[in-house]
């Protein structure tokens, strides 16, 4: 588990992901709620 030590506001989804998992990828689909959808799913359909 990561714990940041103070507030950081990401560009985007995918950058927040890219820097916690350390390699390019797709925030929308990476991101996901306790019942399993996606970010995309949640937010952009």
């Amino acid at each position: 588990m990561y714990v940041f030590q103070q507030d950081y506001i990401f560009n985007s989804p995918s950058a927040a992901a890219a820097t916690i998992l350390g390699r390019s990828t797709n925030g929308w689909t990476k991101w996901k709620d306790k019942e399993g959808k996606t970010l995309d799913e949640l937010k952009r359909k």
